[in-house]
Order: C-alpha cells, then structure tokens, then sequence
C-alpha cells in the first residue's frame, strides 16, 4: 500500500517537473535571456551569462526533483570537473535528464546537441542563446569545438549519440573522439547510474519504479587524446582504438 502511494505521488511529481522543466525553458527565452543581451552587448559575456544561468536554473531544477521525492543524486569527484577547462566531457546516458543533472554540476558549459533540439519550439531558445553546437554542421563542428575549447571551454558529448539502452552494451559513436583528436582536447570521464532504471530510452514518463531512483555522477579519469595518435597513424584509425577505449572505461563503471 505504502509502496503503490509513492509511485502514484512520483508519476503526480514527475509530470509536474516535465511541465515546469517546458515552461521554464519558455520563460527563460522570452524573459530572461533578452534580459541577459540588453546588459551584456559583448558576445563572449552575454554567453557567458547564458550558460550560468542554465546551470542554476539545472541545479533549481534538480533540487526540486529530489524535494519532491522524484529522484536522489550523489556525486564523487564534483570539484575536479568544476576546476577542469578546455576539455571534452565524455558522458554515458542512461536516462532523459542527465544533462541536467550534469549541467547543474559545471558553471559553465557548451554541448553537441541534436538539429531537432535547435528548433524545439520551447528549448530551442535556450540552445542558441547558449551558444550550444548543433550536430548537423559537418566539418564546421570541428572547426567551432576548437574555437571553443581554446577559450577554456568546456563540451559536453554523449557518444553514443542517444540514450542507453538498458541491459545492452554501450554502442558509442566515434564523433567524440574524432573531435577529441583533431583538437587535441583532453577527454573528461563521467560515469551516470540509474538504478533502478528510469527515462530510459524508449520509456514513458509516466512509467515509474516501484521505489525511488537513485543518480550517481561520478567524474572518471582524464584521457589525452593525443597519446593515441603517433607514428603516422591515421586520426580514423585512432579515433576507432579511443572509441573502443573509451566504451570500455564507461562499462566498467556501469557493472
């Protein structure tokens, strides 16, 4: 009994925070960030002001879930990825909202987002006045990743291009480490659990665990990605023996 009251109270929140999450957004772009370009004019500060503002409106966000008892969340190693600059953070994706969670841990950051996300009619807004990359642009997302990460920036990529699956082997994609390569950006691990799973891929909101899920963000190890490269060895080569590499280090965590 006391079991099916919670859920039926974590569906009640959960849809309250997938409403709130959307009117969010909408406000922050109608309010707030024209806000943001009227006292900014330069462009490096009015992003700058862009992106702190996501991130405590993630880390608002993120709170509100836990008070409500839709989710818990522990960290480990939080202050090395605050105190990290001009690196590629490599994440796994178990569930729907690990960009906030993740986001609600660094002041700052840029992130490789999907087309449809750009022109999301309520998040779209938040994307551009971010400054965050789009995933269609070819070759000129390599070009604007090495912009990026020269000013000590920081780009959040998922590689496996979508959320996990549960149960099933990470299939990353090598976009992160071609851009790791050719930059010569260093890469930041961090490993995402879920347990029990929840906004898995596939997965209705609405469909919640018997018992409250619980997040674990831990920040992994540093890779320099250029330790790969060598002896006149080819960047698509490489980036295949990273992407092996790094799918290997993200299971490991997940086990």
């Amino acid at each position: 009994m006391i079991n099916t009251i919670s859920k039926t109270w974590r569906v009640i929140a959960t849809g309250f925070c997938f409403l709130s999450f959307g009117l969010g957004g909408f406000l922050l772009t109608i309010f707030v960030f024209p806000a943001i370009y009227l006292i900014a004019p330069k462009p490096a500060r009015r992003r700058n002001l862009t992106q702190s503002t996501i991130s405590k409106a993630f880390l608002f966000f993120t709170r509100v879930m836990q008070q409500l008892g839709v989710m818990e969340l522990s960290t480990q190693g939080i202050e090395a990825l605050k105190l990290q600059r001009g690196a590629i953070i490599v994440a796994n994706h178990p569930s729907l909202i690990d960009i906030v969670l993740l986001g609600a841990m660094m002041e700052r950051f840029d992130c490789i987002v999907k087309q449809k996300l750009w022109q999301h009619p309520l998040l779209g807004g938040v994307m551009r006045a971010a400054g965050f990359i789009p995933n269609n642009a070819g070759e000129s997302v390599i070009q604007t990743c090495q912009s990026h990460l020269q000013e000590g920036r920081n780009i959040v990529i998922f590689p496996e291009g979508t959320r996990t699956v549960p149960a099933q082997p990470l299939k990353l994609q090598r976009g992160a480490a071609q851009i790791a390569l050719r930059t010569g950006a260093p890469i930041r691990l961090i490993h995402i659990t879920c347990v029990p799973t929840t906004l898995a891929k596939n997965e209705p909101w609405y469909n919640v665990p018997t018992i409250k899920p619980h997040f674990s963000l831990k920040v992994g190890k540093l890779i320099q990605s250029n330790e790969f490269l060598g002896d006149g060895k080819e960047y698509s080569v490489a980036a295949r023996q990273l992407t092996r590499y790094l799918a290997q280090c993200l299971e490991e965590e997940r086990k």
